[in-house]
């Protein structure tokens, strides 16, 4: 391997860094905590600069006839529909005059583009079928984020106006207010549900209250840094609000678990004999690297995200990175700073250890490592390599075949609580009025000129738009069209052409479905630029440009891993195996949230959320690239154990078991931290941040549990010596996380090492 690669152990910048740090480790911590305190006073200053929107796909036919509409015509998807109800009905001669009264002072408010409702258009879609409630549509100036400004005065104004009127709000901007809001509150109650859980976690692992709160304290420090950086990218670029609830859950975690295997590993020296100073630079050197090595691939894995077209995913991706970078430095400063200045007191045995070691010495004796239940499940594993290899693949496959029938949505008021005001007043605007009076489908025609020409061209359009199946009306400037025929007039008041084009508003048969509608529009022959709007085609296009992205985000995720690992691990086939092993976890978790969360299993486990019959789009993207990178994370800590013994005693089975062995515990205490950390996120009354929460602790496990104790040692022992075939003649390097100073070899017999636990300390392991 080269001697400049960055994972080689022959680079001494580790070895460096671990003596500056044992040279003055209180002007590093003091540096680091001045670094955090100013970002997180930076950060402080800035108001709430994150956005709710960003689903929309970059230039997309719909997302340009949005903006064509709203920029020239005032028209569009309304952002707030707000549903009068009438006590005397919609047509009741004072209610009507009340109606037009209530539209006019919505015209007069400030922030308001344009106010349409059925009392000023007569538009009988905006009456509904009780006929007691009527629809007031508004379009708010700005982007959605100052269109949420705009409403948070504009919606008591209304209210005050009122008069006999019973007013429910919905629409894009109010549900991204309410969605906000819930978001704020989630990410307290996760913070509040994950920390205690953890702490004790870490109190099982090292036994040692104050070895179990050095981990929290730099996940903390991790996440302000990330949060104040994630305020401060806010500024240049728009960043999802639930990139705050991601940033936190992955940021704590990742940081818990590198100042986990930090500490884990020093213990371990000191436990064999190391002296503090020594013991620290082992430290550093090794799992120090394990560390980098892990950090960049979780970040490669979510630069992914940054390749798909919608601001919601790359700023998430953003994050993601950030976060990552944020809990790997603090990792790498804090713990060994601390180490330096206390770390025989941190390794030392605290009182839970020392009375869990009385009963041990009251109890039968420690075992050797051929009893340790990692080690003797690793070798009952690759006694049957083929029938595991087979049966754990098939468990997983068919845990992914819900997976083969998902059906996504764009994020709408579904994805609120049942409870929410702005959930609820859109089901009773979808019950009452169908779905095209809030969502319309239009066609906007830039350019179009309103000459005899243009309006001759926009009479023929309309025709034959109105006789495409599943139309059952359109209207535009030239009036309203049947089945190819001439209607009527078309309402004055909608303004359906300007100076800068023309746009057409069609209307289905009740019942049809909306994305064929959107597809036979786009076929019908026009003789310009046509761009087909509203929701459903917003869907259309959005699953397809995520799809057409996809490969690349795929390309990216693999090759950078695999250049990654592949100089760290020195073997071919150990990041293709990783891949395999991490999409077989990823797509069994797929498929449990689809029979979850699309098809409504288990609520009374993971919480009730809306049973909304799709998974949203951007879900699966977003899964993807982070999960998938935790689970390679786990796949290089366990392949760095292995491939040490196997570096010190040639015998490939025996390194396999020993590795499990070796890393089995902290893997497990790894994986339980993180999937922790994101159920407390699956406690969200937001059903998308449930599902990111409760599918990534969900891959996280089976990742921790099925495939590496069962499917990565038959694997490896199938493959038997092809797992360390390396393109190079001369004699491999010692191991990666080479051993310690004082570890002893065996020599003559494989099955007979000793184990140590996260403690260093002779026993199971388990």
């Amino acid at each position: 391997m080269p001697a400049n690669s960055p994972f080689s152990q022959e680079n001494s910048a580790l070895t460096r860094w671990a003596a500056r740090v044992h040279a003055g480790p209180r002007h590093l911590l003091g540096g680091l905590a001045a670094v955090v305190l100013l970002l997180a006073a930076l950060g402080a200053g800035i108001g709430a600069p994150f956005s709710s929107d960003g689903y929309d796909p970059d230039g997309a036919d719909s997302v340009r006839a949005e903006a064509f509409l709203d920029r020239h015509l005032r028209a569009g998807t309304p952002d707030l529909v707000v549903l009068a109800r009438a006590p005397g009905g919609v047509d009741d001669a004072s209610t009507q005059q009340a109606g037009t009264r209530l539209t006019r002072k919505a015209e007069q408010l400030s922030g308001v583009r344009s106010a349409r409702s059925y009392w000023t258009t007569g538009d009988r879609s905006f009456r509904s079928r009780d006929g007691r409630s009527g629809l007031l549509v508004l379009r708010l100036r700005g982007d959605q984020r100052a269109a949420q400004t705009v409403a948070e005065h504009v919606v008591p104004e209304l209210r005050k106006e009122s008069g006999a009127f019973r007013l429910r709000v919905t629409g894009p901007a109010q549900v991204a207010r309410e969605a906000e809001d819930i978001t704020g509150g989630d990410l307290v109650r996760a913070e509040l549900i994950a920390a205690p859980v953890v702490v004790l976690l870490l109190l099982l692992v090292f036994r040692s209250v104050g070895a179990a709160l050095l981990p929290v304290a730099v996940g903390v420090t991790a996440v302000t840094a990330a949060m104040a950086l994630l305020r401060l990218l806010a500024l240049v670029t728009p960043v999802s609000v639930f990139a705050q609830n991601l940033t936190t859950a992955l940021g704590f975690g990742l940081a818990v678990d590198y100042s986990l295997f930090l500490l884990a590993r020093y213990r371990e020296e000191t436990g064999q004999g190391a002296g503090p100073r020594e013991a620290l630079t082992t430290t550093v050197r090794t799992a120090g690297r394990t560390v980098l090595a892990s950090a960049a691939t979780v970040a490669v894995s979510a630069a992914g995200l940054l390749v798909f077209p919608t601001s919601f995913l790359r700023s998430l991706g953003y994050a993601s990175v950030g976060v990552v970078g944020c809990a790997a430095v603090a990792a790498l400063v804090a713990v060994p700073a601390l180490l330096a200045l206390c770390g025989p007191r941190l390794a030392r045995p605290g009182r839970i250890e020392r009375w869990y070691a009385a009963r041990r010495r009251t109890g039968p004796a420690p075992r050797a490592a051929h009893e340790d239940r990692w080690y003797r499940t690793a070798m009952a594993v690759m006694r049957r390599p083929l029938t595991v290899t087979l049966l754990t693949t098939t468990l997983l496959v068919l845990a992914a075949l819900p997976f083969t029938h998902a059906r996504f949505g764009n994020f709408d008021d579904r994805m609120l609580p049942a409870g929410t005001p702005a959930r609820q007043a859109s089901e009773e605007v979808r019950r009452q009025f169908g779905d095209q009076a809030a969502d319309p489908v239009f066609v906007a025609l830039p350019g179009l000129r309103a000459d005899p020409g243009g309006t001759a061209e926009l009479d023929r359009y309309a025709r034959r738009l109105s006789r495409a199946e599943g139309v059952a009306r359109t209207e535009t400037a030239t009036g309203v069209y049947r089945s190819g025929k001439r209607a009527g007039d078309a309402a004055a008041a909608e303004g359906y052409a300007g100076s800068a084009g023309a746009w057409v508003r069609v209307l289905g048969v009740p019942g049809a479905d909306s994305e064929g509608l959107v597809s036979r529009l786009r076929q019908v022959p026009v003789e310009r630029t046509a761009w087909v709007g509203g929701p459903a085609a917003l869907l259309s296009d959005t699953r397809s440009a995520l799809a057409e992205r996809l490969p690349w985000a795929l390309a990216v995720l693999a090759l950078g891993l695999v250049a990654l690992m592949l100089p760290f691990t020195r073997s071919v086939l150990a990041p293709l195996k990783a891949l395999a092993l991490s999409a077989l976890s990823l797509t069994a978790s797929f498929g449990a949230l689809v029979w979850i969360f699309q098809e409504g299993h288990l609520r009374g486990l993971v919480g009730d959320f809306p049973v909304t019959g799709f998974i949203e789009c951007s879900l699966p993207a977003l899964m993807l690239c982070v999960a998938f990178g935790l689970a390679t994370d786990y796949e290089l800590f366990v392949f760095s154990r292995i491939r040490e013994r196997y570096d010190a005693t040639g015998d490939s089975t025996h390194a396999i078991a020993w590795g499990l062995a070796r890393s089995g515990r902290l893997v497990t205490a790894s994986a339980l931290t993180i999937a922790c950390v994101f159920a407390a996120m699956g406690t969200s009354q937001m059903s998308q941040l449930k599902m990111v929460g409760v599918g990534t602790m969900l891959a996280v496990l089976v990742d921790a549990t099925v495939v590496r104790v069962l499917l990565l040692p038959a694997l490896m022992r199938l493959a038997g010596a092809a797992n360390w075939w390396w393109p190079s003649r001369r004699k491999p390097p010692p191991g990666p996380d080479g051993p310690g100073p004082h570890e002893e070899v065996p020599a003559a017999r494989a099955d007979e090492p000793r184990m140590l636990d996260a403690s260093g300390r002779a026993g199971s392991g388990s």
